[in-house]
């Protein structure tokens, strides 16, 4: 699932860089004539390859978040109970999506003010959306990471999968939190911002390339974790527990002390980190 779903996220990139590669052909070629009309040019641009690209984008997003869920999901243990708001999440951003596009088919060209606004506040709750969704995946699965790494001795194993998925969580939060705050001020503003304008479309193909580029590198850096990393811990033995497997032992011959080993606990937690690291990449 994990690699399929990485797969498709590529593909929609592709689509979109094709779709791209068309607009600035239509922007510099065919409208060309003048700074007037290049600047003018992406108001016009066709409706369909449009479409295609803002599918390309929100369909990269949503399945970007159900690949965190789905991880989620996994690191605790497949508990429904646990990914239920982030699941809610996700069923409001595929309704924000899909009302994006119908009211990009049934306006057109937004030859209105109030069609725009409605259109540009539709995005904005997509962005947060997804935003929310991808911040609060990242903030269940490093509880569990660092709940389950208490107490056992592959520490350092554990932090960095934790480092690394915080990493490529907070590149993919702060590109849609930068695109949610753009459009925010758009909607909230009484008149267009050409300086947004311009800065939206700069930042608007990230949001097809980061979801996968992201994704990749995670799975990446977990896959090439050594096995071996573990948190160097000194041998020191509390003496109460000296103490304690002492008069066990004068009681019970027959038990001999097991100071030194892992505990059953500690040995637990490790098969199940082995299990759920495997799921996630």
């Amino acid at each position: 699932m994990v690699m399929l779903t990485i797969t498709v996220l590529y593909a929609l990139y592709m689509t979109d860089t094709g779709i791209d590669c068309y607009a600035l052909d239509w922007q510099f070629i065919r409208n060309g004539e003048s700074a007037l009309t290049i600047f003018t040019a992406p108001i016009y641009f066709p409706l369909g390859p449009s479409l295609a690209r803002d599918v390309a984008a929100n369909l990269s997003a949503i399945l970007a978040d159900a690949l965190m869920i789905w991880r989620c999901f996994q690191v605790w243990d497949r508990s429904l109970r646990v990914v239920a708001v982030p699941l809610i999440l996700w069923g409001l951003e595929i309704a924000a999506a899909i009302t994006a596009q119908v009211l990009l088919v049934s306006f057109g060209q937004f030859e209105s003010v109030e069609q725009a606004t409605a259109a540009n506040a539709v995005s904005t709750a997509l962005v947060f959306l997804v935003l929310a969704t991808s911040a609060l995946t990242t903030i269940l699965i490093a509880y569990r990471i660092i709940s389950l790494s208490k107490g056992t001795m592959n520490r350092t194993k554990f932090e960095l999968i934790l480092d690394i998925i915080v990493q490529s969580s907070s590149a993919y939060a702060i590109l849609f939190l930068v695109i949610g705050v753009m459009n925010l001020v758009e909607v909230l503003s009484s008149s267009s911002n050409l300086g947004l304008a311009a800065a939206g479309s700069y930042i608007d193909p990230f949001a097809t390339v980061v979801p996968g580029l992201s994704t990749t590198v995670m799975v990446a850096r977990i896959a090439r974790l050594p096995q071996d990393a573990t948190f160097p811990m000194t041998t020191s033995v509390h003496v109460s527990n000296l103490q304690f497997r002492e008069s066990q032992k004068e009681e019970n011959t027959n038990d001999a002390p097991n100071i030194g080993g892992p505990s059953l606990l500690e040995m637990s937690v490790e098969r199940g980190s082995l299990s759920w690291e495997k799921s996630m990449v």
